[in-house]
């Protein structure tokens, strides 16, 4: 069952919000089992939305090209995660471990409402 590229986005970060959501609550409960379940399934819906992600920005992109946009991607995510790994860590003299995620929840929902809001179809976007 192939998804389109925009319900990959959409359907990965739903799921990656709400399974954040999950990993707060195994925080708060003390729960290794259901922390592990819960970040391997985040992990996967991730997956999804990056995917649907790369392959929105591919569509219609000449193979000579798709070197320099899969490499500008990484670039950009590898630097987004550095970012907020270094305010996490600079954050973690003041907060615990759970309102730390609390705000990583706070950025995913936001990330969620924009990628409901901007995703759209490669098909829909060159018409």
């Amino acid at each position: 069952m192939r998804i389109y590229t925009v319900n990959a986005q959409r359907l990965g970060m739903v799921a990656f919000t709400f399974l954040l959501g999950g990993i707060l609550v195994s925080l708060q409960r003390g729960s290794i089992a259901l922390f592990l379940l819960t970040s391997a399934c985040a992990g996967i819906a991730q997956g999804a939305t990056l995917t649907g992600s790369i392959r929105s920005l591919l569509t219609g992109v000449a193979p000579s090209e798709r070197a320099g946009i899969l490499s500008l991607i990484y670039a950009t995510s590898y630097a987004g995660a550095a970012v907020s790994s270094f305010i996490a860590g600079q954050l973690a003299h003041h907060l615990d471990l759970f309102h730390i995620a609390l705000c990583y929840l706070g950025l995913a929902v936001l990330a969620c409402c924009i990628t409901l809001i901007f995703a759209r179809s490669p098909q829909a976007s060159e018409g």
